[in-house]
């Protein structure tokens, strides 16, 4: 192809125009700008991206091996219990503590467990109520202990308060 291009005035880019030959004659292009160029490219690619997303095999479902529903129940308590088939487990038990007083709270212990991806046994059990959410875990990170020195020199400042510790409120 044949392409011819022409400026007027010089003024830039804003005034250039191309020309390029078809089987009908020269054909006019107006010029783009840059942003435009941009959103297009960016057009083009979330394009790719969506159809080969929509392109993707779509994932086996995973079937539900047990399912068990108790509740709500009109003292506020309910249980539930499921198993999927590739292994995960979940449980729940639910009810109201201190009925009718001031501090009436709910209260849930359950767990669940599963494989991670590399094949480790995980196993979470938990309670939640007033004092909040209490999971309990081998996998879980814990505090490390407190160094037998750290912990001498706590005591002894607990055991012998400053004359400031004293005068605070």
């Amino acid at each position: 192809w044949l392409s011819v291009h022409w400026t007027v005035g010089g003024v830039g880019d804003a005034s250039r125009g191309i020309y390029t030959t078809s089987a009908a004659g020269l054909d006019k292009h107006l010029p783009i700008s840059d942003y435009c160029r941009s959103m297009y490219t960016s057009l083009v690619i979330l394009i790719a991206v969506v159809a080969c997303t929509a392109a993707a095999p779509a994932d086996e479902p995973i079937p539900i091996v047990s399912q068990n529903q108790e509740g709500p129940n009109p003292d506020g308590s309910y249980k539930w219990s499921y198993e999927t088939g590739n292994g995960i487990k979940a449980n729940e038990e639910g009810h109201l503590e201190e009925v009718g007083t001031d501090n009436e709270a709910m209260k849930a212990e359950g767990g669940f467990s599963y494989s991670s991806d590399d094949g480790q046994a995980i196993s979470l059990t938990y309670v939640a109520d007033k004092n909040g959410f209490q999971p309990v875990g081998a996998h879980l990170p814990t505090t490390p202990e407190i160094p037998p020195l750290i912990l001498k020199a706590l005591e002894w400042n607990a055991a012998h308060p400053s004359k400031e510790d004293e005068n605070q409120v």
